[in-house]
């Protein structure tokens, strides 16, 4: 739910590097027109994910044409219990919930009940008398535009101190904040605007959201283990939220946080959450305008244009156009990637917090070896003015600085690293060699900078103002081995 990156202290070039045998229900290696020796390669990404987390479960599931032809489960569900991960197990969705509430929003905006161009002032009537309540939107809302700051740090909070769920008027009462910035101008992930989309939803049809979900989206596509993981808190099936401890694993304080609603509260099995994309591009509910208006990228008043779309992360691998979401804390636990261009949708669900792996860059691992594509190799190309791109940018945790050091780019927030110039506005790094940095000019002049974690837009931070050239230290050592961050 929160947009940290948590991404995994493990180099992805290892786990496309393992080879172990594959075993349990494993297809065989053509399945789904994939390469040869496909499924002991999952196999063996998952294995080292699990080592290296270490994590205490792993699913993995891999779509082609919107049917399941992989599934793979690993470790357990609840290391009180000992009982394994299998393909039944319901794992908590977090912030892919988002895609959901996306959806949502896309089918009724089709059917002419929800106007995506509708004031905060008539979606929630008791925040009619905010400033900013008419220029907040709707579709702000949906894309994290809004300006309205997130709530979830002060719930997080509550529920560690006192084991408070999050409500709606959690939602409200950071709405009632002064906003961030002007509603479009820039983008900041906020769950605020999904409970309140969400709450809207749910006056609009005149039935909670989570009933809607079931009625209209996943009860029609058959998606009969998605839920509200607040409806069957106690159900048998569900994963428990670890964390790793001193010889082993312990239950997080995250588990079983209660009261997240549209922003991120849904459960599911890993098969449910494989076969959405193939099911809603397959002639489900929504039209084709409407899945086109949910998967259009959405342009700033400041005039970039960003790879996120109506609750839907969007982007590519290496010539592989994709979408979905993701969804965790510290740590992504779910991952939603589909190819519509290969018909192939990869989804990892795992129930460690604070692991040194997480479900994303494990998807990012199985995308290459369903695309038949090997370690990412960073050829970096010789561009000119590299200085233009230097600044300090916002991240609102105190901000990074992207500086001219020694006639290269560095990126510099406590360790240095260097950043490998691959387009005339595109970067990658080999700390995380499948993350790219792609920068935004409008005018001639650098404003901002979007960031994408194995292939999917993860955040964008605009630019405060420019840097001057920094001279290297004498005893700078190579980026790729500096320290993480």
């Amino acid at each position: 739910m929160t947009r940290a990156a948590g991404r995994a202290l493990a180099a992805l070039t290892a786990l496309l590097a393992v080879g172990c045998a594959s075993e349990g229900d494993a297809p065989g290696a053509s399945a789904g027109g994939f390469p040869a020796g496909f499924a002991e390669r999952v196999d063996s990404i998952a294995r080292a994910a699990v080592a290296a987390g270490p994590l205490a479960g792993l699913s993995i599931a891999v779509a082609r044409d919107g049917e399941p032809v992989f599934v793979g489960t690993w470790g357990v569900a609840d290391a009180t219990t000992g009982a394994e991960v299998d393909r039944s197990t319901v794992f908590e969705l977090a912030s892919v919930t988002k895609l959901f509430t996306g959806v949502s929003a896309a089918l009724l905006a089709d059917e002419g009940l929800l106007d995506l161009e509708a004031p905060l002032a008539s979606l929630v009537p008791e925040l009619a008398g905010l400033p900013h309540a008419s220029s907040v939107r709707a579709r702000h809302l949906l894309t994290h535009t809004s300006g309205i700051p997130d709530f979830e740090p002060a719930a997080i909070d509550a529920w560690l101190d006192r084991r408070k769920p999050v409500t709606a008027e959690d939602a409200f009462a950071a709405a009632r904040r002064e906003p961030e910035f002007e509603a479009g101008a820039s983008w900041a992930y906020s769950n605020t605007g999904f409970r309140i989309v969400g709450e809207a939803i749910a006056r609009l049809v005149g039935e909670p959201y989570a009933r809607f979900v079931r009625d209209r989206i996943t009860g029609p596509l058959g998606l009969d283990d998605t839920y509200a993981c607040d409806q069957r808190p106690e159900d048998p099936r569900r994963a428990r939220v670890h964390e790793v401890a001193e010889g082993g694993f312990e239950i997080s304080a995250f588990d079983g946080q209660a009261g997240f609603t549209s922003e991120g509260g849904l459960c599911g099995t890993i098969e449910d959450l494989v076969r959405l994309p193939g099911a809603l591009t397959g002639g489900g509910p929504l039209s084709g305008p409407a899945l086109d208006r949910m998967l259009s990228p959405t342009r700033l008043s400041s005039g970039p244009t960003l790879d996120y779309g109506l609750g839907v992360r969007l982007g590519g691998v290496e010539g592989h156009p994709a979408w979905g979401h993701t969804g965790g804390l510290g740590t992504y636990w779910a991952a939603l990637l589909h190819f519509p261009e290969d018909a192939l949708t990869i989804a990892v669900l795992q129930n460690t917090e604070g692991a040194g792996q997480d479900a994303l860059t494990v998807a990012g691992a199985v995308v290459r070896a369903a695309l038949d594509l090997g370690p990412p190799e960073l050829e970096p190309r010789d561009l000119e003015d590299l200085e233009r791109f230097s600044g300090r940018y916002d991240d609102e945790g105190g901000g990074f600085d992207i500086a001219l050091v020694d006639d290269s780019l560095v990126r510099t927030r406590g360790a240095r690293h260097a950043l490998v110039p691959l387009a005339p506005a595109e970067f990658g790094w080999h700390l995380f060699p499948m993350d790219r940095f792609r920068f935004h000019e409008v005018e001639g002049e650098i404003v901002g900078v979007s960031e994408y974690y194995n292939g999917l837009f993860g955040a964008y931070f605009p630019r405060l103002h420019a840097l001057e050239p920094v001279p290297a230290p004498q005893d700078r050592r190579p980026p790729e081995r500096s320290t993480m961050e």
